[in-house]
């Protein structure tokens, strides 16, 4: 049984990276796309040398070149992407933890706090995956909605996305800021069967502490204890018994 915490249907090329002279512009940006998701920092480089502007690329469903970076962890390409200089949108600046740069974009257009990017999450939720304690104290400051579900298909709110992430520190501070501990994602799993599964015994002391139900079942009936068990962690196993 396999929890889809973040789970992202990303189109790739599907070809090679050479670029010919007569190659349209679409065709650049979905190779080098294609060269950002594998992680190809020679091929990233030198794209880049040939057209900088690359490195504003989206793929089909408009997620930028830096988010794809992260969710597919090549953390040798988010720092070259980063070196262009390109000015970065509020869920890009809260996905790398820019909190100088949220925060000017934020005065600039109060909307954007609670505004969901093209994939549906929040540049809270962002924050809080990516593990950026400083920029989600300063969206949470601002009045984030800490229990602003993602538009997308899999209804993750930020305690959701910090418990997937495994960041405890984040989580406290949702939870000190009215986040809902049984706040159900897609398939109905909480944040709790997240640690539980993962076997992060600090959040899920921190969870229960704060109102999380043990007893609660993801649609497969399976509770947090059950997943805990699944994983070999047999402290939370008995500490939720």
């Amino acid at each position: 049984m396999a929890i889809r915490f973040w789970v992202l249907v990303l189109a790739t090329a599907g070809v090679g990276y050479s670029q010919g002279k007569d190659m349209s512009d679409t065709t650049k940006q979905a190779l080098f796309i294609e060269a950002v998701q594998a992680g190809d920092e020679e091929g990233v480089k030198r794209m880049l040398g040939e057209d900088s502007s690359l490195a504003g690329a989206t793929n089909k469903q408009g997620v930028s070149a830096i988010l794809l970076s992260l969710y597919y962890r090549q953390s040798g390409v988010t720092p070259l992407l980063q070196a262009v200089g390109l000015d970065l949108n509020v869920y890009e600046a809260s996905a790398v933890g820019d909190t100088g740069a949220v925060e000017a974009l934020l005065d600039s257009d109060t909307t954007l706090l609670d505004t969901p990017a093209p994939d549906g999450f929040t540049a809270l939720g962002l924050a809080a995956f990516f593990g950026r304690e400083e920029t989600a104290r300063a969206l949470v400051k601002r009045g984030a909605n800490v229990n602003f579900a993602s538009s997308n298909s899999q209804k993750v709110a930020p305690l959701h996305s910090a418990a997937a992430g495994g960041h405890t520190a984040i989580a406290e501070l949702l939870l000190e800021n009215g986040a809902d501990p049984n706040l159900r994602q897609e398939a109905g799993y909480v944040a709790l069967h997240s640690a539980a599964m993962n076997g992060n015994l600090a959040l899920v002391e921190l969870l229960l502490r704060n109102g999380a139900d043990p007893s609660i079942e993801g649609p497969d009936g399976v509770t947090a204890t059950g997943l805990a068990s699944k994983g070999g962690h047999a402290q939370i196993v008995e500490l939720l018994n």
